[in-house]
């Protein structure tokens, strides 16, 4: 498997259990979490996009690109949320802060940091998931 290739694995085996959280959410009739889940939902559009990168084809800097855009949805997502799922949202966007920063490294440190801080992404986000389910779009 190229470099390329392992980056690209290591994203979207980090990523894909966003999803879950994203399953989860439906419609509700409170208008802060009918906000939440429609911010959870543009994330979902946003991880799937960046799943689909080709980093073999288009560059690492398409893919800074996509995860740019995760990390502008889970901003929205931190905004609806802060207050009822703080310590799971700051969770969140500092595990997206460590993967782009590995992504920035990736040719100095490699894609083992790459990969580690995708695992520590699906850590934050399978907490956030089991909060906004219980308590918000379920």
């Amino acid at each position: 498997m190229s470099g390329s290739s392992r980056l690209q694995a290591a994203f979207a085996a980090g990523l894909v259990s966003v999803l879950a959280l994203l399953a989860g959410c439906g419609s509700s009739s409170k208008s802060s979490s009918s906000s939440l889940c429609n911010d959870v939902d543009s994330l979902q559009s946003s991880v799937q996009q960046l799943k689909s990168v080709d980093v073999a084809k288009n560059g690492t800097s398409s893919l800074q690109s996509a995860l740019d855009k995760v990390k502008s949805d889970a901003s929205a997502v931190a905004n609806s949320a802060k207050k009822d799922f703080k310590p799971q949202v700051d969770a969140l966007q500092s595990a997206l802060q460590s993967l782009s920063t590995a992504l920035e490294n990736v040719r100095t440190n490699g894609v083992a940091p790459v990969q580690q801080a995708a695992q520590s992404v699906e850590a934050a986000q399978t907490s956030l998931q089991s909060a906004v389910k219980s308590k918000k779009c379920s």
